[in-house]
């Protein structure tokens, strides 16, 4: 059997309004070389059945079983079942516009240097009705893409093509990095090949309520902020710390996991920064990270605000505990 030029792996769980817009749009690509590689990560809805309806229809279409539960896990199975040289990474709510692959192959052909393309997105509402498009570009050449490394890579995963050899030469999908996890595979990339964007918009991003960045903030910053210290560590000659693990450390760890004072102040930092306009966060799963980031900065305008936030929010225990925390700093 040929081996086709781009293997597209697609992850669904719970995404039966949407996984079949996903997929055709991928079987109405005008680049027709690919297959496309599907794990239901056991949803509880009807995606199962869309999905085998597809693939019953389009030879293209495999279905792989989902033996361990989880997106990284997930993802890692379609890699290693992947037969193409490169990679497409498409998610199951978004709709690829029909010139995508032509687009990124042309480009690849012409620059064999690159490993690692993406695009432009627009995004649309959870119905299908398209936001405005960008007003700016996003980030082209390798420089631009890495120069704010510590602070985000601007790849639109599910615009991305990467050569399946350096995914897996890196190992793939990293397991702690389950909120994280494309951030974390670029770091690692980005200093084994060179890394682009397409100033074309290639696909339609939804934005719904269950998606994972929207449920996940906090989590979302803290792997990126252990993935950031990761690939530091990497760049500095020393073993990455968080190799070899199942679970992403801690805050309140990491100092001794990465051997660097200052490592748990800038993720609660971080943290504290992301969910600060969240006061049921902050009372709640936060309130550790909020009290330990009142400790580390000391009294503040901004921390007694927030103090007052919640308690206009309904939350008179978190606020009377963060003055008392305000009090002593």
């Amino acid at each position: 059997m040929t081996s086709p030029q781009i293997s597209v792996l697609m992850t669904a769980y719970n995404v039966e309004p949407y996984v079949g817009d996903a997929i055709d749009s991928i079987l109405s690509q005008s680049f027709s070389d690919f297959e496309l590689l599907i794990i239901d990560d056991q949803s509880t809805d009807g995606t199962a059945t869309i999905i085998a309806e597809r693939a019953a229809e389009d030879k293209r279409i495999r279905v792989l079983p989902s033996l361990e539960k989880g997106r990284v896990p997930a993802l890692n199975a379609l890699l290693a079942g992947a037969r193409a040289p490169w990679i497409a990474v498409m998610d199951s709510d978004d709709i690829a516009l029909p010139d995508r692959f032509e687009k990124q192959m042309a480009f690849l052909a012409a620059n064999p240097d690159c490993g690692v393309l993406g695009g432009m997105a627009q995004n649309m509402t959870e119905d299908g009705t398209l936001l405005p498009a960008p007003e700016s570009t996003i980030e082209q050449t390798h420089e631009a893409i890495i120069v704010d490394r510590e602070n985000g890579i601007p790849l639109r995963n599910p615009t991305v093509i990467a050569r399946t050899e350096l995914l897996r030469a890196v190992g793939g999908y990293r397991r702690p990095f389950r909120f994280a996890q494309d951030y974390d595979l670029y770091l690692r990339l980005h200093t084994r090949t060179r890394l682009a964007n397409l100033p074309d918009i290639l696909l339609y991003y939804r934005i719904h309520p269950t998606q994972v960045s929207t449920r996940n903030a906090m989590a979302q910053t803290q792997s990126a902020v252990v993935a950031w210290l990761s690939c530091k560590a990497r760049l500095e000659g020393q073993p990455d710390p968080v190799d070899g693990l199942d679970a992403l450390p801690t805050v309140g760890t990491l100092d001794t996991l990465f051997d660097m004072e200052g490592a748990d102040a800038l993720a609660r930092h971080r943290i504290v920064d992301r969910i600060r306009y969240s006061p049921a966060m902050l009372a709640g799963e936060g309130f550790p990270v909020l009290a330990g980031y009142a400790r580390d900065t000391g009294a503040s305008k901004d921390l007694w605000r927030m103090a007052v936030r919640l308690l206009r929010a309904g939350h008179p225990l978190a606020s009377l505990k963060l003055a008392m925390v305000l009090a002593r700093a």
